[in-house]
């Protein structure tokens, strides 16, 4: 019985022995120390050299371990984390080079080494941030917070992950996300309509919105040749839209378009579209070109292909929107035209292809699918008549982009607050949409989850209870658009005296001044909405002055057109 007691005990210290030798072997870090090296090529891009010294950084901060980054050796040994893609590598990873400009990635252990690789523009860099969020829990929720977690231990497990987004051009537009190129990249998002390079990659830039006004302007032409103009109710009237039958509009356009051609800054597409208003052009001409190519969409793409023809290297983007959103007959986009299809009139309660109130919608999407491959989705996401009051409709930010991917989009713009960043839940939207346009099988609750408690110190579970609140607004006959007034009647007394507790409480958990002013500003939505629903009462109760001195503190837009500023001069009647 002692013998085998004896061998028993010998195997337990054989085992114990083994397993801590490999844990040693393939510990990234342990007490502030790490064998790992970060290993460079001599051709790596700018961003996969940010890659490596960004990792260095966190992994410093989580661990307080400083791994070096080192150039590549064919001779080189120890334990080591290779950036980027390189020909010497490609029989151990057994891996072809990714396009550069593929922006999947990689990342794998093969014995204790790890390999990040991905296209050298920004796959390989999403590949860094994709391992320090996934599997060390980093988290950039905005420019200003990031998540970093304390570890003293970190044994590199198996790792076998490979990513690659559904949508090819990603653009989440909320101010102060996409305008930080920092935590933008972080979140994997690619496009934006104007910006140069950084050390962070050069991101896919789109020219131009509404550019009719920009490509023939009412200033410089309209006294000459009023004949550019739209003709309406007897006369051409200016700040309207182009009379596009007209031979030298198009010749102007064409001109005009080759001067904002751009080498440096190197757009993927060139707008040429409608001006954001209905007024267009009912001359003679122009009616029989729409009734020859079914509608107001149908002279749009007749124009634009002639325009797309002139410049052959290049694409060329128009609208799909508003009094152009049903596609036209009898003729179809050329093959570098990309067609930007919006969203506005949609109910945003439900989602977009299972709704009712939606079918038109759908219809008109299918309709373009059947004539082009290029379809760019404008999607809205916030409420556009009043950036400031809660808006429900977190529930459908998933469904909808599952059906872009599904009716492949080639890029979808997630349109928020783009011209100023403190709206409603503006900071967690940007988040969470970021991760659902990357990969739109994410669970919508989860990402929520993740930065409520993340954002929100000790007071997250109030919070959380309050925007639970708000999305059980919806119910199955709700139907709202992205242009909804404070005095709504899915806004109930019920709802706001359950919400402002769950604000009264949110302050008391509070640990300190920061978290208490990201608490003020859901607060700001439930004084907002206060008040557009009853301004008297919002002046005698105490509303009033409360919201008024958080909209002097924080300066945010009331909507695209109405600045803080003038909501304070104007008393709020706007």
């Amino acid at each position: 019985m002692k013998i085998k007691h004896d061998i028993k005990v010998v195997v337990i210290l054989l085992q114990f022995w083994v397993y801590g030798t490999a844990a040693r072997a393939y510990d990234l870090f342990r007490n502030s120390k790490s064998n790992y090296h970060i290993v460079l090529f001599p051709n790596a891009s700018t961003t996969e050299k940010t890659a490596a010294e960004e990792l260095q950084s966190y992994l410093k901060k989580i661990s307080n371990a400083q791994l070096p980054i080192v150039s590549f050796s064919s001779h080189m040994g120890g334990q080591r984390i290779f950036i980027g893609y390189h020909p010497d590598i490609s029989t151990t990873i057994a891996a072809d080079q990714p396009a550069d400009d593929d922006d999947g990635f990689t990342y794998k252990t093969i014995g204790d080494d790890l390999y990040i690789y991905g296209g050298r523009n920004r796959g390989t860099m999403y590949g860094v941030f994709a391992f320090l969020e996934n599997e060390l829990g980093v988290r950039w929720y905005t420019k200003d917070v990031t998540r970093i977690p304390q570890r003293r231990r970190y044994a590199l497990p198996s790792l076998n992950h490979t990513e690659k987004p559904v949508v090819k051009y990603r653009y989440v537009q909320f101010h102060k996300f996409n305008t930080d190129s920092a935590v933008y990249a972080h979140n994997k998002m690619n496009m934006v309509w104007d910006a140069m390079p950084t050390q962070y990659g050069k991101l896919h830039n789109y020219w131009g919105v509404h550019t009719s006004e920009w490509l023939v302007p009412t200033k410089q032409y309209y006294n000459t040749h009023p004949e550019y103009f739209s003709y309406r109710q007897g006369r051409r009237i200016p700040n309207s839209q182009l009379c596009l039958s007209n031979p030298e509009v198009l010749r102007l356009v064409i001109a005009n378009l080759k001067t904002k051609v751009n080498p440096v800054i190197d757009y993927w597409c060139y707008d040429v579209s409608q001006n954001d208003n209905q007024l267009f052009c009912e001359c003679d001409n122009c009616k029989k070109l729409e009734a020859r190519y079914g509608g107001h969409a149908g002279i749009w793409v007749w124009f634009v292909n002639q325009v797309a023809a002139a410049l052959p290297h290049i694409k060329v983007g128009t609208f799909a929107y508003q009094y152009t959103r049903h596609a036209p007959k009898n003729i179809v986009p050329r093959e570098n035209v990309v067609i930007r299809l919006c969203s506005q009139e949609c109910c945003f309660a439900h989602p977009i292809e299972t709704c009712p109130e939606n079918r038109a919608f759908m219809q008109d999407y299918r309709d373009w699918m059947k004539l082009t491959k290029n379809i760019f989705i404008w999607d809205y996401v916030v409420n556009f008549d009043q950036y400031l009051p809660p808006f429900p409709n977190f529930a459908v930010l998933k469904p909808n982009i599952q059906t872009f991917v599904k009716h492949n989009a080639m890029a979808v713009l997630e349109l928020g607050q783009y011209t100023s960043g403190d709206g409603e839940f503006s900071e967690m939207r940007a988040w969470v949409i970021s991760k659902l346009l990357w990969n739109p099988e994410l669970d919508t609750d989860s990402l929520v989850r993740d930065f409520i408690y993340g954002y929100y110190g000790k007071a997250a579970p109030s919070i959380a209870r309050y925007h639970g609140l708000v999305q059980s607004l919806v119910k199955p006959y709700t139907h709202i658009g992205c242009y909804i007034k404070g005095t709504n009647k899915i806004f109930t007394d019920q709802f706001i005296a359950e919400a402002e507790k769950c604000i009264i409480t949110a302050y008391q958990q509070s640990e300190n001044a920061e978290i208490r002013r990201r608490v003020k500003m859901v607060e700001l939505q439930l004084l907002y909405l206060q008040f557009a629903r009853n301004r008297i009462k919002a002046l005698s109760d105490g509303t009033y002055p409360k919201l008024l001195k958080i909209i002097q503190e924080e300066r945010p837009h009331i909507n695209e057109g109405i600045t803080a500023e003038e909501f304070i001069q104007k008393n709020g009647y706007i």
